[in-house]
């Protein structure tokens, strides 16, 4: 899909259409890093933050939050930004934050479920219907003492690691979801167990490849990344296993930079 993502398309989507990068990032299934680059790539003038928030006004928003009573993150999704951004503009206009009363989430509800029936934070901001961080603050504020993050997940001990990763050759993510964890808790098993993580599997990425695209065609590691949907440091680590060596990257020549640094360390 990253050929399609050519200047013209951006032109047509940003700047006619005046579409925000993230929006051009989900219809391409890319990242919002990445559209950025390219409109820099092709010198397309990128827009203020927070551009494209029409009728942001003062008295929209004492509606919206104030009388309706619809909470930050509501107001975000329809003006099609983030909830910090609404909360800034609160600010800036001198609107008072309320404060986010969620019903239940009481220091004995959070003792039962908690403490008592070792839920945790994340299960319990699916049964409230608020975010995991409201829950961990409010157990900050009641005293409840937080365990360690990963210390809930049982069963994820040498022994398994070595037969699902090692002998089954099972991905961090399979057996994240076999024990109802994150991929990062049974990372850090594996380097709390001395156990060696092995390299994203990619296809095609051999040393006949590398050697093809990158020194004879002199391709650069960004552009063979995209070609195998990988990160610029997994093509470069490649590199270094097979023992191809890294060219220096140069890098590129910003307009006017040269003119500002003379009038600031020269012209003075």
């Amino acid at each position: 899909m990253i050929e399609e993502l050519n200047k013209e398309t951006l032109i047509r989507l940003y700047i006619k259409e005046k579409r925000p990068l993230r929006d051009i990032a989900k219809m391409f299934g890319r990242s919002y890093t990445l559209v950025r680059h390219k409109c820099i790539q092709y010198r397309i003038k990128l827009r203020p933050k927070n551009y494209k928030i029409i009728n942001f006004k003062k008295s929209v928003l004492l509606r919206l939050y104030v009388q309706e009573g619809k909470p930050p993150r509501e107001i975000s999704q329809m003006f099609s930004c983030t909830p910090a951004t609404v909360r800034n503009r609160f600010r800036q206009y001198g609107i008072p934050l309320k404060d986010n009363k969620v019903k239940g989430l009481n220091k004995a509800q959070l003792q039962k479920l908690y403490v008592n029936e070792g839920k945790s934070i994340h299960e319990i901001a699916k049964i409230i219907g608020c975010s995991h961080e409201t829950v961990r603050k409010r157990c900050m504020q009641h005293g409840i003492k937080l365990r360690p993050i990963g210390s809930r997940i049982t069963g994820v001990d040498k022994s398994a690691i070595q037969r699902l990763y090692v002998k089954e050759g099972k991905s961090l993510s399979k057996i994240a979801e076999m024990f109802s964890c994150s991929p990062p808790t049974v990372r850090s098993r594996c380097r709390k167990y001395d156990i060696k993580l092995r390299g994203r599997k990619i296809k095609g990425l051999s040393k006949s490849t590398l050697q093809k695209l990158y020194i004879k065609e002199g391709k650069s590691l960004d552009k063979i990344a995209e070609m195998f949907s990988c990160s610029p440091s997994t093509v470069g680590n490649r590199c270094r296993e097979y023992g191809i060596k890294i060219r220096l990257r140069r890098p590129k020549r910003l307009k006017g930079v040269g003119k500002v640094l003379r009038i600031f360390y020269f012209d003075k």
